[in-house]
C-alpha cells in the first residue's frame, strides 16, 4: 500500500473533513518525529514560540537543526488539501510567509507538505509564485524542498 493509498483510504472512510485533516497531520508528524529521531535531531510537533505574543502562531512542526541536507531551523506546515485551488490560496498569502519569516526563531527553511500529488511543472509554478511575493526575507531555501520528489 502506498502513501497515496493510505491518504485515499483515510479520506474515503471519514466524512468529517476536519477529522481527516487531523488524522493525516498526526500520521505525518509521527513519521517525521521518528525520522528525525533516527537522525539524532530534535523535532517539536505543534510548536508555539514562547517568545512571541501571537497566540495563534503555532507551527505543525519545528525541526530545530533541520534534517537531511536541509540545515538550520525548519518549520513544517502540513496541508491536507483536496484541490489545487487551496494550495494556490496558500502560496498567494504573503502574510503566511511573512509571519513565519518575522518570527524571532530566525527560521531558515519552510517545508510545506501537501496531500496533493503535484507534477514537477506545477511545483515549479508554485515556487515561482512564492519567489514573486515581496517577502521580508528570501525563501531561497524552499527551492530544494519544492523541487524534491
Amino acid at each position: 500500500m502506498t502513501i497515496k493509498d493510505i491518504f485515499k483510504n483515510i479520506r474515503e472512510n471519514n466524512d468529517n473533513p476536519r477529522r481527516f485533516h487531523m488524522m493525516i497531520e498526526t500520521l505525518i508528524l509521527k513519521l517525521f518525529a521518528k525520522y528525525l529521531k533516527d537522525q539524532g535531531k530534535e523535532f517539536k510537533p505543534y510548536y508555539r514560540n514562547p517568545d512571541t505574543n501571537n497566540r495563534y502562531l503555532e507551527y505543525d512542526g519545528y525541526a530545530v537543526d533541520g534534517f537531511d541536507q536541509i540545515e538550520g531551523k525548519t518549520i513544517i506546515e502540513i496541508k491536507s488539501y483536496t484541490n489545487r485551488a487551496s494550495l494556490i490560496h496558500l502560496v498567494n498569502n504573503k502574510n503566511f510567509f511573512d509571519r513565519i519569516l518575522n518570527d524571532s526563531l530566525e527560521i531558515k527553511n519552510i517545508l510545506i507538505i501537501t496531500t496533493l500529488q503535484l507534477s514537477d511543472d506545477y511545483k515549479e509554478k508554485i515556487l515561482n509564485r512564492i519567489n514573486s511575493l515581496e517577502l521580508v526575507k528570501n525563501v531561497g531555501s524552499l527551492t530544494n524542498v519544492v523541487k524534491s520528489k
